[in-house]
């Protein structure tokens, strides 16, 4: 006999921490230079282009710079951090055009970044996370086109990633583990353990032969008359569930059984069948007990048809319980 039978991943973006070498200029105690009354510089400071430096400052381009800072193209730097296109750095931070930072942070392109975090394209970081495209991170996580990671160090995500946002616990609307895109589970299948939309082993499924399509020769004087014997699962040892006889016809159909198996032993053993005829003095037998093996796509089909030298087609029906 011969069967016919019908058969997400987390980018990671890495914004390194610039590396700022923040010279310390030797300033003569006492020493101020000024340049047409424009250019400030005291206790030490070296202010020009209109900038102004006080206590040891460095500010060039109209910046200001105090207790040590560098600032330029307009920036503001105390506490040593160092400023440039407009940017703002106290305690140390780095910020580059309009950028805020504190902490020691970086921050460019308009980005805030606090706690050694790192931020750009106007991303916030806290606590040593990385944000870019808007995203906010804290804890040490990553976020990306606008995402929000939590503790999640070093931007790993133990889930699936739902619109940039890390999703912890998996269902089958949001089904996925480690970082990847998460996924949408469609009856009958469930999200899994492994993170992945499948068909749960455990679940129970009805099987039953619902349509046979016979040629009409197994009676000199009459059409056949059939009926299906099922052996389920197919290391049964005793018919299963009989589908009684349809008499007089060469396309019987029939809407259930009494065959019910597991996902599992369907994909492992599956299930057995004959189709026999009956007559007054003895039964014929048309097909003979067969076995047939189960794939998830017929669970997901909910049927598959097969055929044989003896049969014309038969059609199997798969039904979740």
């Amino acid at each position: 006999m011969r069967f016919l039978v019908a058969a997400c991943v987390l980018s990671f973006f890495a914004c390194g921490t610039p590396e700022f070498r923040i010279g310390d200029p030797y300033f003569d105690a006492g020493q101020m230079e000024e340049d047409a009354g424009v250019d400030a510089g005291t206790g030490g400071g070296a202010a020009t282009g209109g900038g102004t430096a006080t206590g040891g400052g460095t500010a060039t381009g109209g910046g200001t710079a105090t207790g040590g800072g560098t600032a330029t193209g307009g920036g503001t730097a105390t506490g040593g951090g160092a400023a440039t296109g407009g940017g703002a750095a106290p305690g140390g931070g780095s910020a580059t055009g309009g950028g805020s930072a504190t902490g020691g942070g970086a921050a460019p392109g308009g980005g805030a970044a606090t706690g050694g975090g790192a931020a750009t394209g106007g991303g916030a970081a806290t606590g040593g996370g990385t944000a870019t495209g808007g995203g906010t991170a804290t804890g040490g996580g990553t976020a990306t086109g606008g995402g929000t990671a939590t503790g999640g160090g070093g931007g790993t995500c133990t889930g699936c990633l739902s619109s940039g946002a890390c999703i912890t616990t998996s269902s089958n609307t949001f089904c996925g583990i480690g970082g990847v895109n998460c996924a949408t589970c469609t009856t009958p299948d469930t999200c899994s353990a492994t993170g992945t939309c499948a068909i749960d082993p455990a679940s129970s499924w009805r099987v039953h032969v619902s349509r046979l399509v016979l040629e009409d020769e197994w009676d000199d004087n009459s059409l056949p008359d059939p009926f299906i014997q099922l052996w389920c699962p197919s290391t049964a040892t005793s018919v299963t569930s009989t589908q009684p006889t349809v008499s007089n016809t060469t396309v019987a159909t029939w809407t259930t059984s009494n065959c019910v198996v597991t996902a599992a032993q369907l994909f492992s053993s599956g299930f057995d069948f004959a189709v026999m005829e009956e007559d007054f003095a003895f039964n014929d037998t048309i097909q003979g007990r067969t076995r047939v093996t189960v794939q998830p796509t017929h669970l997901r089909n909910g049927s598959f048809v097969g055929s044989s030298a003896n049969i014309v087609s038969i059609t199997f029906t798969f039904t979740k319980q």
